[in-house]
């Protein structure tokens, strides 16, 4: 009988030691208390897609405390390659000064060529100045995120070429495409010209 419990724990030593434990660290994980605590955890295990989970779901004001340890984290993920953090780094350093700013907008314009996200993003950087001189990037990136079905691009096409070009005809056929695709806020874009055009 004792026999027969030494062979169960060896077999069950021997397949923890075959499959890591990642439901036990994500478990041990999961009953954190802060988010913070939670993004910790889940990188020092190596466990990436949980952290970024976790980083997801951080409140704002947790988010803003911890932005520069929250970067640090990312930074040396991205570095070190593995598994690619360049959307959530460039989603962090988008929210502090510009310098960091540009290096957001190079992380988009790397990932822009799989992301119609990072296309988007990369344009309404570009439309905000950041780089001087950037209303043709801001354009072609916005016009290229939409033309790849991303519905906020076309909105933001819309609104650029409006207000920074007057062109009320091409921001109309942006509109009328992201009201095809069911977008409310696009109809409300519309009726406002109607209305103005009366």
């Amino acid at each position: 009988m004792l026999s027969k419990a030494f062979l169960i724990c060896g077999l069950y030593t021997m397949l923890l030691s075959v499959f890591p434990a990642a439901t036990s660290a994500q478990s041990s994980c999961d009953g954190l208390l802060s988010a913070m605590q939670q993004v910790r955890c889940y990188s020092s295990s190596g466990d990436v897609s949980h952290m970024l989970k976790a980083m997801e779901d951080m409140p704002s004001d947790q988010r803003a405390q911890n932005w520069n340890e929250l970067v640090s984290i990312l930074r040396k993920l991205h570095l070190e390659g593995g598994e690619d953090v360049s959307l959530p780094l460039a989603d962090l350093l988008i929210e502090g000064p510009d310098e960091d700013r540009v290096i957001a907008l190079k992380l988009y314009l790397d990932a822009a060529s799989y992301s119609a996200y990072a296309m988007h993003q990369a344009g309404l950087l570009y439309c905000s100045g950041v780089i001087e001189h950037s209303g043709i990037e801001c354009i072609f990136w916005l016009r290229s995120a939409a033309e790849r079905g991303h519905v906020n691009s076309l909105l933001d096409l819309a609104r650029v070429l409006i207000e920074q070009y007057g062109d009320l005809d091409s921001a109309i056929l942006y509109l009328e495409k992201a009201k095809g695709l069911g977008v409310p806020e696009a109809q409300q874009a519309l009726d406002i010209l109607n209305r103005r055009s009366l």
